[in-house]
């Protein structure tokens, strides 16, 4: 698994993870049904290598997540866990989205040619005498 697959995994386990209820698990069951359709949808993009996609796909959750933070169906400690994840996978979005340059190809050395009679080659008029 990729870096970037384990973070949304650590995402959606953050997020799977929730009980009933905001007091046991700092989650809210709606705020965690809409939550974990978000980050499974930045997974499919991710894994698809689709980065742009991925990255508006983690802006979708990263506006549930204010506005669930907001309505207090978030917990702070949880919404900070989550909060955290979210920004590492951000980070690494960015860095797979930047392109890296490919080298230069290198110019291959010209075809093997014949040694010059000069360095070793044969050379017929040698050994017969000039007229």
């Amino acid at each position: 698994m990729t870096r970037l697959g384990a973070r949304v995994a650590a995402v959606l386990a953050v997020v799977v993870l929730s009980g009933c209820s905001v007091g046991s698990s700092g989650v809210s069951n709606p705020a965690a049904s809409q939550m974990q359709a978000a980050v499974k949808e930045v997974a499919v993009s991710a894994a698809g290598g689709d980065y742009a996609a991925a990255g508006v796909r983690l802006a979708t959750l990263q506006a549930l997540l204010d506005r669930y933070l907001a309505d207090g169906q978030v917990g702070g400690d949880r919404g900070a866990q989550i909060q955290t994840v979210i920004n590492q996978v951000q980070a690494d979005l960015r860095t797979l989205a930047t392109p890296t340059p490919t080298p230069a190809p290198v110019a291959s050395p010209a075809a093997s040619q014949s040694p010059s009679p000069a360095h070793g080659g044969s050379d017929r008029s040698k050994g017969k005498p000039k007229d």
